[in-house]
């Protein structure tokens, strides 16, 4: 994965080329992913479902204020779900956060498989998401009132 020193001051001409590089390796790992996910027998309509959730999280997300691999995504959960996905995903809702989630597992899941987390890192995530899911899905608990 790419390594960006965020203490390292960028040129605009310096930040295009980076974020070019880095979405062209997050293409082959989403490329990847989906490839994981067709060889486990899942269908067409849920690898595409699992793909967006994806790129929205490794292209947008990681991609917004710094540059973050998706190797280093996953300490990310908890601002992703509480500050980021509500505000930009104009879709939030808190069944988008348990399908978000789900594709999350799975993405780091394969990571993890691949050796570009740990388990231990692996394990943390999952900890994290059974703490903080209804944290997060109770963000959009008025969501029925509309």
């Amino acid at each position: 994965m790419i390594e960006i020193d965020s203490d390292e001051s960028l040129e605009m001409d310096d930040v295009d080329a980076v974020m070019e590089k880095m979405q062209s390796q997050n293409k082959k790992v989403l490329d990847d992913f989906e490839e994981y996910l067709k060889k486990s027998g899942v269908t067409a309509k849920t690898i595409s479902k699992h793909s967006d959730n994806i790129d929205f999280y490794i292209n947008y997300y990681l991609l917004y204020d710094e540059f973050v691999s998706p190797d280093k995504g996953h300490y990310r959960l908890d601002d992703f779900f509480t500050y980021y996905f509500p505000r930009k995903a104009m879709w939030s809702s808190a069944n988008n956060v348990k399908e978000n989630i789900t594709s999350l597992k799975k993405f780091y899941k394969h990571l993890n498989e691949l050796s570009f987390i740990t388990d231990k890192e692996l394990k943390d995530m999952n900890s994290t998401i059974k703490v903080e899911k209804e944290n997060w899905m109770s963000l959009y608990d008025d969501e029925d009132e509309w």
